[in-house]
Formats: C-alpha cells, structure tokens, sequence
C-alpha cells in the first residue's frame, strides 16, 4: 500500500444539522465548490460529514511534498473561509502514512492506517480547525502553527491575524497611514466574524464539551494575538480599536452585504 498525505475533514454538529435540510445542502455545495477539486494532483472523497483528500501521485522530493501539504493546508482555510458566519465549524487533521482508494465493480474501497489514525486523534481533539501530524510539520509553509500534543500541531489557518500584527508592530492602535498602506488585510472583518462567533461559541453553547473544543481554539488564537483580541472583546468585535482614525463605516457596510448575499 503506498503512503499518502491525507487530510482527513470532520464537520463538526453534523447529527444536529441534519435536522435541518436546507443547511445540509447548503453544506455540500460549499463542499462541491472548493478549490481542490480544481487541482488535478488530489483526490476528494466525501461521504457523510466526513471529507477526505489525498494526493493521487508520490511526491518525487521535499519540494514537492511541502507543494502537496501546503495546498492541502490551503484547503482547509478554503472552507474555514466559506464557512464564516454560516454557523458551521470543522476539524481536520492532515497526516501522512498507508492509505489506498480504488473502485471494484459495484463498491468504492477506501482504507488505510493514515485513516485510522487520522480518525482516532480527531475524535480526541478538543478543538476545532486543522491540526497537523508531527511527522508533516517540517513540510509546513507560509502558516504559523504551535504545538498541539506530542503528536500533532495547530495550524492557524486565521492568517489575517499574522499580517495584522506585522502592521501595528506589536501595539494599537495603528495610524490610520500605516493601515491604509496596509495591503495584506483585505479580509480583516472576516477574521474578526469568525473569532466573535469562536468567543460566543465557547460561553454559550448549551454543550460543555462542545464549549471546550471553541475555548481551545480561542485559547490558541488568544496566545499569540491576545493584545488584538483584547481590544476586539473589550469592544464587541468592532474593528474600531484597530485604527480609530479609519472610517470603517463604508468597509463595514460592504461586508455585511457580502455576508447577507453568502448566506442566501
């Protein structure tokens, strides 16, 4: 059996969203529009809330097997994108080992120990987002990532964060000339919806369980960007704190019809 990288997807309260059938389907179209089913070089399997995907070819050399991880990361902030503000979260785990995908007559076979082990670790992850295999983390570029447990990493798949603290240079507020120079924050009020619904999450769902696995992940986020979330919670998520001189109104408004025509 040859050895693959395998990212291995779960969508997270899928027995409750299944209630509701507009927001399943709603669900698998985000999934059958994502970007790896344009890269001829992977495999997509989706079954249930379950997605798996897995390069088709060995990698010849480091080079291309930190090209195979890097996309695969990237598809993975593809739908942490797609799923801002719809309510809907994830966990994925990205590991490489034995794994073998073929189609009999009448049967799709798809097993292996990177499976397995993705599948055990995710369902003892108290977390959401992609954690990465220790044997993958070498491979991993152009995210930041910090140690998990002995055996996996997490990945913060929130870049905007990165850039943003790159611009105000470790304080706030940032003047408004910096900010406006700033190119590499176009999605800004997108990581501040996503990190206001992970702080609602982790003090409000009914679930304690399902409260831990948000607080984690704010946990996390919260370590290496927590003058920026500070300011952010003190100020309900307004983007206000950031740069007080920027008129926000304009970039706020755009936003919210972005999100209004996403969800319809």
């Amino acid at each position: 059996m040859k050895e693959k990288f395998l990212l291995y997807i779960d969508i997270l309260g899928f027995s409750q969203l299944i209630n509701h059938e507009e927001r399943t389907r709603e669900l698998y179209q985000i999934i059958d529009i994502l970007n790896v089913h344009k890269h001829n070089v992977f495999q997509t399997i989706v079954f249930s809330d379950t997605i798996l995907v897995y390069n088709r070819k060995a990698p010849i050399d480091d080079d291309a097997a930190k090209y195979i991880v890097t996309y695969a990361t990237e598809f993975a902030e593809d739908l942490h994108y797609r799923l801002i503000g719809k309510d809907l979260y994830f966990r994925a785990m990205l590991t490489f080992g034995a794994f073998d995908h073929y189609h009999l007559k009448n049967t799709e076979c798809f097993f292996g120990q990177a499976l397995v082990r993705a599948y055990k670790a995710e369902k003892h992850a108290p977390i959401t987002g992609l954690l990465i295999d220790k044997k993958c983390h070498p491979l991993l570029r152009f995210f930041e990532s910090e140690q998990f447990d002995e055996n996996w990493h997490f990945v913060y798949l929130e870049r905007t964060f990165k850039n943003l603290v790159d611009i105000a240079c470790g304080s706030l507020p940032i003047h408004r000339e910096i900010y406006c120079q700033g190119e590499s924050v176009p999605y800004l009020l997108w990581a501040l919806k996503y990190t206001s619904n992970i702080y609602y999450q982790m003090r409000n769902h009914p679930y304690p369980l399902v409260r831990t696995k948000f607080l984690t992940t704010w946990d996390f986020y919260h370590r290496r960007y927590g003058f920026i979330l500070d300011a952010l919670v003190a100020t309900n998520f307004s983007p206000e704190p950031l740069c007080p001189e920027y008129d926000w109104g304009p970039e706020v408004t755009r936003f919210n019809e972005e999100l209004i025509a996403a969800n319809n």
